[in-house]
């Protein structure tokens, strides 16, 4: 609720970008019917506070591929304050529906006290997070996403 590049009516797209950015676009002007006359062609870019925030955690490693079930290291800056890991299936969105982006919270645990490494446990089975490209985010105890939240093939 902070800042928009552009003023807009409704949008047809909203996803989240990997620098925690959220880009919507499309729509109808206003949401009226009316073909090309009424064609909403703008997109804006709506940047929530925390892109701001100092301190925010960062990924410095991560595997670019994932197996079901597979337990990795991922290696984060304030690695003892990080209170969530997920996956963030990328979005396909259509007609104001996204039938594809989903959060799949993981399982993970600090490997050692002061250390930067946390063991992480990818989803057990393509029920619970399909094949395919994800953001893998951090989320730490002030509640602010990862800087830059990289991408990883699950398979």
């Amino acid at each position: 609720t902070r800042r928009l590049r552009r003023t807009l009516g409704l949008q047809s797209v909203a996803l989240l970008l990997p620098n925690g950015r959220v880009l919507t676009a499309g729509s109808n002007l206003n949401g009226t019917p009316g073909g090309d006359a009424v064609k909403e062609y703008r997109i804006e870019v709506f940047i929530p506070d925390y892109v701001d925030a100092p301190n925010r955690p960062r990924i410095i490693e991560a595997p670019t591929t994932l197996s079901y079930g597979q337990e990795f290291d991922l290696v984060t800056t304030r690695a003892d304050r990080i209170e969530r890991v997920a996956l963030l299936r990328c979005g396909t969105v259509t007609h104001a529906w996204d039938g594809d982006q989903r959060y799949v919270g993981l399982e993970f645990e600090l490997a050692a006290e002061d250390s930067p490494v946390l063991h992480v446990t990818a989803p057990p089975n393509g029920n619970v997070a399909p094949p395919g490209p994800y953001m893998l985010w951090v989320v730490d105890t002030l509640d602010r996403p990862c800087s830059l939240a990289p991408f990883v093939t699950l398979s």
